[in-house]
């Protein structure tokens, strides 16, 4: 009987955690912005800066996409970054951006 009702316990906890898990899915549109928003703000930021992109993204996993950075400045230079996007689930979705990889070929 202990069996049978711990069986029919956890069946229905995976029941119920089904449609949450489908909801943890970061889309592109969501990533880009926020990734275009911290752009934006590095370029804003740093002295010379005179436009800014975000492309091409990658998703890595169903909570994670990729992007590549890139910066131009005044003087014909430019310098990359890739952008990390990550969603989290603390209580609620949050996506957590970060940044690594930073390349200035010039």
């Amino acid at each position: 009987m202990k069996k049978a009702v711990t069986l029919v316990a956890i069946l229905g906890l995976l029941i119920a955690a089904s449609p949450a898990s489908a909801n943890f899915k970061l889309s592109f549109g969501f990533a880009k912005r926020e990734l275009s928003r911290e752009t934006a703000g590095v370029c804003n930021g740093v002295a010379g800066c005179k436009n800014w992109s975000v492309r091409p993204c990658l998703r890595r996993s169903l909570h994670r996409i990729d992007c590549r950075s890139n910066f131009f400045f005044n003087d014909g230079s430019y310098c990359t970054y890739v952008g990390t996007a990550t969603l989290r689930f603390h209580g609620q979705f949050e996506v957590i951006t970060h940044h690594k990889r930073i390349s200035c070929p010039h």
